[in-house]
């Protein structure tokens, strides 16, 4: 895959994506593939930056909405959160995902960073919203913010219940929106169908996630969304829906500062 936005880079552990919004404001990162497998954090940072002193920083995963400082998120000591932020320089944040999303975030001009892994469920409870906020309050302005949106299950894979529904409606706003909105009329017909199977629909998580960001400030133009589905892409991604094995991919970022 190589579009204006998206490219693959090869390395000596795979290969990873590379988003050109992150890239081109001298953001190092990558979303890794199922290729490097059996290759932890501690070894894929090797693929990004030859910074002998870049530390690691990951947590345990719990489908939440907790967010926690990357100084606190020792790889020997794994604390429950599903989103970190970066407080130091050199510092490596890392999330892992089969279908759900991982997200990126860059502060242009204060160099820190952040990344989370959501899915329906971290959506529903506001997860990208709680990072926003605590970047706010550490000195960041909405307008400073880029965040790339990493491969996911899409839309056609992703069937849930009227519970799902119920609860990520919550979390949207009203489909009357105020006429300088980003937010496209098209993107709100498209966030959630009908399913063939009665009671049940399908769900696109990375638009409930872009138009999240959206109606909380950030402009279409800071957000970039990966098109890759998790589920379809068997060559290169682990998809729980698919396969039901609990294995995963990795998303790294490092902070400037």
């Amino acid at each position: 895959m190589k579009t204006k936005d998206w490219e693959w880079i090869s390395c000596k552990r795979g290969k990873y994506l590379r988003n050109n919004l992150l890239y081109k404001n001298g953001f190092i990162h990558g979303f890794f593939s199922k290729h490097s497998q059996k290759d932890h954090p501690s070894q894929l940072i090797s693929c990004l930056s030859e910074r002998t002193k870049t530390s690691i920083h990951l947590s345990k995963q719990v489908h939440g909405n907790k967010i926690i400082l990357a100084s606190t998120a020792l790889d020997n000591q794994l604390i429950e959160a599903d989103g970190l932020i970066s407080d130091k320089s050199r510092q490596s944040l890392w999330v892992s995902s089969a279908d759900c999303i991982p997200i990126l975030f860059a502060d242009k001009k204060k160099g820190c960073v952040a990344a989370c892994h959501s899915g329906w469920r971290g959506l529903a409870e506001n997860i990208l919203i709680e990072i926003l906020k605590r970047l706010k309050a550490r000195g960041s302005e909405m307008k400073d913010l880029i965040i790339a949106i990493g491969p996911a299950i899409s839309k056609k894979r992703y069937e849930v219940g009227q519970e799902v529904i119920d609860r990520i409606g919550k979390r949207l706003k009203s489909k009357t929106y105020p006429a300088n909105n980003e937010l496209d009329k098209s993107l709100i017909d498209k966030t959630i169908t009908n399913s063939q199977n009665i009671d049940k629909f399908l769900l696109d998580i990375r638009l409930v996630a872009l138009r999240q960001l959206i109606e909380h400030g950030i402009g279409r133009n800071q957000i970039s969304v990966n098109s890759l589905c998790t589920y379809d892409e068997s060559n290169d991604f682990h998809s729980w829906r698919r396969d039901k094995l609990r294995k995963i991919q990795w998303s790294g970022i490092l902070s400037k500062y």
